[in-house]
């Protein structure tokens, strides 16, 4: 289950991925959700790879199940 944070952090990707076709950077992510420390944004990534959410790293993070996940 994810936490509040990192569903955000979820739904910034995939429709960053969506708009671009490619992943945001942390800094980005951090950027669009009003987070000042690029470490705080790497927690919730880490997190995200590790629960099963997300695949990759960098500009090649992707959710694993962007249809079913959230």
């Amino acid at each position: 289950m994810m936490t509040e944070s990192q569903q955000k952090v979820y739904d910034c990707v995939a429709e960053y991925i969506t708009d671009n076709g490619y992943a945001p950077t942390v800094r980005q992510i951090g950027e669009i959700l009003g987070y000042s420390s690029t470490a705080t944004v790497q927690q919730h990534l880490k997190a995200l790879v590790e629960k099963g959410y997300l695949q990759g790293a960098g500009r090649t993070l992707a959710p694993v199940d962007a249809g079913g996940v959230g």
